[in-house]
Formats: structure tokens, C-alpha cells, sequence
């Protein structure tokens, strides 16, 4: 179908946008103003450590979220074990694994009888596209 077609061309597009990436930094020795940049999965990683969904109309959720972060703040176990089961790091990214599971299991294991907080295994979707400014041709018609 047409939708999945575009699809794959996205993927494509990233896939050689990561190679360039790859091959520019392999190819260039670090410098002063290259010692700041990271890698994509790297900042997805460090964005990722401080993720709590929230909800516009499910203050339950709002409140579990807050103890979590919470949780984190002070190394709760349970805390832990929620961002331990959750897959931080993105591997794949150059040959278009888009598909990061986590640990399930030990997700759904977590609870605080306290709260009544229970883990709870959810599949985020993330869209990934350069800046124009940085990589035009990203943009550019096939």
C-alpha cells in the first residue's frame, strides 16, 4: 500500500542519513566543536530517563507519574526497577530496527501496594526527521 511504501522510504531516508552521520564522524577526528555532538540513540537515551506520560483527563496517571520521577529522585527500588525494564537504548537504528520491547516482564512485576501504582507495559511511537536547516535534502522530492 501506499502508506507502507512511504514508510520504508522514511526508513530509507534515515538509515542513510545515520550512515552519513556515521561515516562523517568516523572519517572526521574529533575537534574542539565536535566533542558536544551525540549520537541519536544517546539523546534518545538521556531524554528517555526522565519520561513520565501524563494525561489530560487521568489524574491517576498524572499522580503515578509524579511518584515515579519522585521514586527516581530518591533510588526507590521499584522506581528503578520500572526504568530498568525499560529500553533506554536504542540499538538498530542503521538498519531500521524500530521496535524496542523492554523487559515485560519485570514492567508488569513492579507494584506499590501503598498507591496502588503497578507497572504497566506501553509501546511508544517516536518520529525521528532532521532539521531542514541541517539536512535539506532530507526534505527534497525522490
Amino acid at each position: 500500500s501506499r502508506c507502507r511504501s512511504q514508510s520504508r522510504a522514511m526508513l530509507l531516508r534515515c538509515a542513510v542519513l545515520l550512515t552519513v552521520v556515521v561515516s562523517t564522524a568516523l572519517a572526521n577526528p574529533p575537534t574542539e566543536r565536535s566533542v558536544g555532538v551525540r549520537w541519536v540513540s544517546q539523546a534518545l537515551a538521556e531524554a528517555m530517563m526522565d519520561f513520565a506520560p501524563t494525561s489530560d483527563n487521568n489524574p491517576k496517571c498524572n499522580l503515578h507519574s509524579s511518584l515515579y520521577l519522585q521514586g527516581l529522585a530518591n533510588s526507590t527500588l521499584w522506581a528503578v526497577q520500572m526504568l530498568d525494564s525499560a529500553t533506554l537504548s536504542v540499538g538498530g537504528l542503521l538498519t531500521g530496527d524500530v521496535y524496542a520491547l523492554g523487559h515485560y516482564d519485570q514492567c508488569l512485576d513492579v507494584y506499590v501496594p501503598e498507591t496502588r501504582l503497578r507497572g504497566q507495559h506501553c509501546l511508544a511511537t517516536m518520529r525521528y526527521a532532521p532539521s531542514p536547516a541541517v539536512y535539506p535534502q532530507y526534505y527534497a522530492p525522490p
